[in-house]
């Protein structure tokens, strides 16, 4: 639920500077400020600083962010649960958050690691296309950015993965296809690494990157769903 009282993710500030035009546009086509909206999230990594954005988003449209998230790192049971948040989801967004490496141990395995990521990639992309048909909402597959270390050395092999989803997201209409480099463009962020966070915590990125991830899946979403602006929020 959303915090009247927390302080907006840092980076939020020049996110929302560079997307006021936008909001104005979106928040003046209506008058209704109080549609609701779900948000359901299931990621390789710990995604938890989405939330304090997504409720930042709601404030200032004047509506209540209610986000919930999958167990961390199970992308794949999250689509084939029947039980799961993406299962019970009945209106609003299902969000599917991948980093390819989470997949796999390259540094432990070598050839092998990425052997295992592939496969396991490709168990992952066969399940999005076989479920998401049977999702009430829209999905939003988010591909985001690989470590430095691992995107130096493996960025063709991610490349090729990247392929992989993006062309299985244009079979399947219920699907929606969004790049990390697609954000990055948007949202000028001078860095997305946050080695101290993903040691202590599984949390890769900076608040930087969150704060421009979360507002990008906030424009995604309403796009798909043709709501008003402020119809950020889920119940």
């Amino acid at each position: 639920m959303c915090d009247d009282t927390a302080s907006p993710p840092d980076g939020l500030v020049q996110i929302f500077v560079w997307d006021l035009h936008y909001w104005i546009s979106l928040r003046s086509a209506t008058s209704n400020p109080r549609f609701v909206q779900e948000f359901r999230i299931s990621a390789t990594f710990n995604a938890a600083p989405l939330q304090s954005v997504l409720d930042v988003w709601a404030r200032a449209h004047d509506t209540v962010s209610d986000v919930a998230f999958a167990p961390y790192n199970q992308p794949l049971q999250t689509l084939l649960d029947l039980t799961s948040v993406f299962a019970q989801n009945h209106d609003g967004i299902n969000i599917l958050l991948v980093r390819w490496e989470d997949l796999g141990q390259i540094e432990k395995y070598g050839e092998a690691g990425l052997s295992q990521i592939e496969a396991n990639a490709q168990e992952l992309v066969r399940a999005v296309r076989a479920i998401s048909s049977q999702m009430a909402v829209p999905l939003i597959f988010c591909v985001c950015p690989p470590s430095p270390k691992s995107g130096e050395v493996h960025q063709t092999f991610f490349d090729r993965l990247n392929d992989q989803m993006s062309a299985c997201a244009e079979e399947a209409s219920s699907v929606q296809y969004l790049d990390y480099r697609t954000i990055v463009e948007a949202y000028p962020i001078e860095s997305w690494d946050n080695p101290q966070g993903h040691e202590r915590g599984r949390v890769p990125y900076t608040d930087s990157y969150f704060a421009a991830l979360g507002s990008a899946l906030l424009r995604m979403s309403l796009r798909l769903n043709h709501r008003p602006a402020e119809a950020i929020s889920s119940r």
